[in-house]
């Protein structure tokens, strides 16, 4: 075997080891929402997908400005779901890790939020808080200033 191959194997395994860390979140049939831009992924994972579905995913500074994803399928759904890259697996984890957070504040109490916890589950439900979700995620704002920003535009429609 030669080293370039070994490497590869090896890179391939930590791949797999990497997914097999992350949430197991089943299709949602959103993809349709989501890849209608460009796709970032590693090297490694635009060849597997290239070698699963025989589709090759563009460089992103090559990607076609307003194209999906070739592996959008026409009813929506992802042509190769079983090989896609970490960004598409990300997709819907931000709900099930606000779950798992929204789950040890009743298992362990929260002050703050014990009276709201079904009312947050509504809204990470809510495919259209994705983008606040996305802020709670990343630090660009606080639990209580989105639950305040939701309640507010749910109450003065």
């Amino acid at each position: 075997m030669s080293r370039r191959s070994a490497e590869r194997r090896r890179r391939r395994q930590a791949l797999q080891e990497l997914y097999a860390s992350l949430p197991d979140v089943a299709c949602q049939g959103l993809c349709q929402q989501s890849c209608s831009s460009q796709i970032d992924v590693s090297d490694l994972e635009r060849d597997l997908l290239q070698a699963s579905s025989g589709v090759r995913l563009p460089e992103w500074d090559q990607w076609p400005t307003g194209a999906s994803c070739p592996l959008l399928t026409s009813s929506g759904a992802c042509g190769d779901h079983a090989n896609r890259p970490a960004i598409c697996r990300l997709y819907g984890a931000g709900a099930r890790l606000l779950e798992v957070m929204l789950r040890s504040f009743e298992i362990g109490g929260h002050r703050e939020y014990a009276g709201r916890i079904e009312t947050m589950r509504a809204m990470i439900a809510d495919p259209r808080l994705h983008p606040a979700i996305l802020r709670l995620l990343t630090g660009h704002t606080s639990p209580r200033q989105e639950f305040n920003r939701a309640r507010h535009r749910r109450f003065s429609r």
